[in-house]
């Protein structure tokens, strides 16, 4: 756990680059990857590498200013959104959206506390990934059909 005082330390040197990448990551809904994030920096840093990328974004993830999703293999995507919520895939295409429906009979609180009891857990986040294919991969064999 970051203490205070090395809080207002690494904000001391936040730098343009971390706050470019911190910016873009809060500032879309796709849920992007590094490679994604450089793409778009590349474009007002110029000199910026992809290894400049990875440091800033795994300080970023340290410091909770945003959250990794780890939902395919050797894949890391990037949120800006630190609210607990859920999440769907595309098995096809990979895309990852929010999930910002009500699911109704189960409550998150209703599913920590059922782990709490019988796993003894404590401080239990709840965050469910659903998985499908969505309308355009669904388009696409369809089209791939005709």
């Amino acid at each position: 756990m970051i203490s205070d005082n090395e809080n207002v330390n690494c904000r001391k040197r936040f730098t343009k680059q971390r706050q470019y990448i911190l910016d873009i990551v809060r500032n879309t809904k796709i849920h992007p990857d590094a490679n994604w994030i450089y793409t778009k920096i590349v474009k007002e840093i110029p000199k910026i590498s992809l290894g400049t990328i990875y440091r800033n974004l795994g300080i970023l993830s340290k410091e909770k200013l945003i959250k990794e999703i780890a939902f395919q293999p050797n894949i890391t995507r990037y949120e800006g959104d630190l609210t607990s919520h859920h999440h769907i895939m595309c098995l096809k295409c990979y895309k990852i959206e929010d999930v910002d429906i009500d699911i109704e009979h189960i409550t998150d609180e209703t599913i920590k506390k059922k782990i709490s009891q019988s796993l003894n857990y404590e401080n239990i986040c709840c965050e469910i990934l659903f998985t499908g294919i969505c309308s355009k991969c669904q388009a696409n064999k369809e089209t791939e059909n005709n």
